[in-house]
């Protein structure tokens, strides 16, 4: 059987470690500790993340922290030819990377019979579906070996590759066939130029900046369309809808969440997020806090006691935004951890698509408040790490050019992602990749 090394054991690790150990001897390294996550050690010089924590190491990665929440790349948003051809062509591991995210039945068929439920914007709603079968991917322990260790060099032997893996017990020389990189949008680039290119490169990224900038009470005539936006049961997943909306070639999304107050308190919208993502002490600590005390705050308490929101007509708007400057937000790994400059250089114009959003709601509200100053208050990561290696150095948009059976499965090769979660393209990605070693 031909040996393969999987660096990286979070989404995408993990789907290509489990598809390939029946037919390939797999090992599977990740730098996190063994039976937890492990948070990364970041410095932040630009814009920070947010206030909690976005990614991690560890078996499963950031499926630990987020929920699988499935929604495609509409086709129309992405501009370079190359990664749209590259995309469409994903489109046959859409229903397989949806089971392996959690989902049951058909996902594009309900993801269509959802759409219809709505009586406004019906050519700008979006959905995103949350499988009730929630939790971190794990992996096939029985056929793979998992290591948690890191890789100190990679060397070129004729067909194979000398890789010297480093743990707490010393360093160590093994041999693959294959090597797939699925460190992860911030680490499989350091991966690419410190051990195969063996440069020193600025490194860029995009992400999605995300939060909720301002409030809407609506008509009374349009409250049953805005509540079945909030949530919509199916059979075995939660529908999430929101309306899409542009400004200067950028694509945004808007989800609305019920609160009681119509006015923006910027400590309050941070709290909630924190309390929202806050487990164990953390959440002890928070539920401390007198904000818990605050309406917004107790309409998110009430719905996690009862399973709904109370009546109200009130309505946070919580906005996805595009990125697409790659070059401004850089990676840089330093000893021990990570250094990131995010940087928001599309700031003015997710202010001008805010006032285009102001009117596509006008018909449906009594009242808009929307945030008009210091928006990058309002804004933190949605965690879509995407774009960081440069289509230049692949071959067919995932082997790594100049080193066969080198390939790269996860968020580093989505050069765009419209307003999309990243999980279901990363799946499909790591299918894909599957395959492709398979065929090989």
């Amino acid at each position: 059987m031909d040996e393969v090394l999987v660096i990286g054991a979070g989404l995408a690790g993990t789907i290509v470690a489990n598809e390939l150990c029946s037919d390939f001897k797999v090992t599977i390294i990740d730098r996190g500790p063994s039976g937890k996550y492990q948070e990364p050690n970041l410095t932040e010089t630009g814009k920070s993340f947010g206030q909690v924590t976005t990614f991690c190491y560890g078996e499963g990665g950031s499926t630990n922290l987020w929920h699988n929440g499935l929604i495609e790349i509409p086709e129309k948003d992405i501009v370079d030819p190359s990664f749209k051809r590259f995309y469409l062509s994903l489109s046959k591991w859409t229903e397989k990377a949806a089971r392996l995210l959690g989902f049951e039945g058909d996902y594009r068929d309900e993801k269509e019979a959802i759409a219809k439920t709505v009586s406004i914007e019906k050519d700008a709603i979006d959905s995103i579906l949350v499988p009730e079968k929630k939790g971190k991917l794990n992996l096939d322990r029985k056929n793979l070996f998992l290591s948690y260790s890191f890789v100190r060099q990679i060397c070129r032997d004729g067909d194979e590759y000398l890789v010297t893996i480093q743990n707490c017990d010393g360093a160590k020389e093994y041999r693959f066939k294959h090597i797939v990189l699925a460190a992860g949008g911030l680490n499989t680039p350091n991966i690419v130029n410190d051990i195969f290119l063996k440069r020193q490169s600025t490194i860029g990224f995009i992400d999605h900046p995300m939060g909720f900038v301002g409030k809407i009470r609506v008509k009374a005539k349009y409250v049953s369309d805005f509540e079945k936006m909030v949530s919509l049961k199916g059979s075995t997943y939660e529908a999430r809808l929101g309306i899409r909306f542009n400004y200067n070639g950028l694509q945004h999304i808007v989800y609305f969440r019920p609160c009681y107050s119509i006015k923006n308190n910027l400590n309050i919208q941070r709290f909630k997020s924190k309390l929202g993502c806050s487990v164990g002490l953390g959440l002890i600590r928070a539920a401390c806090n007198f904000k818990v005390f605050h309406p917004d705050v107790l309409f998110e308490i009430y719905k996690k006691l009862f399973g709904k929101f109370p009546k109200t007509k009130t309505f946070s708007t919580w906005v996805v935004f595009e990125q697409k400057s790659h070059k401004k937000s850089t990676i840089q790994e330093s000893r021990g951890g990570l250094t990131v400059n995010w940087n928001l250089d599309e700031l003015k114009d997710y202010s001008e698509a805010l006032k285009e959003l102001k009117k596509k709601l006008g018909p449906y509200t009594d009242h808009v408040s929307i945030v008009e100053k210091k928006l990058e208050d309002w804004l933190w990561s949605a965690a879509h790490y995407s774009g960081s290696v440069e289509n230049t150095l692949l071959v067919k948009n995932v082997q790594l050019k100049g080193f066969e059976n080198v390939f790269i499965a996860d968020s580093s090769v989505i050069s765009e992602h419209s307003y999309v979660n990243t999980g279901l393209t990363i799946a499909k990605i790591a299918l894909e990749v599957v395959n492709r070693i398979k065929s090989s």
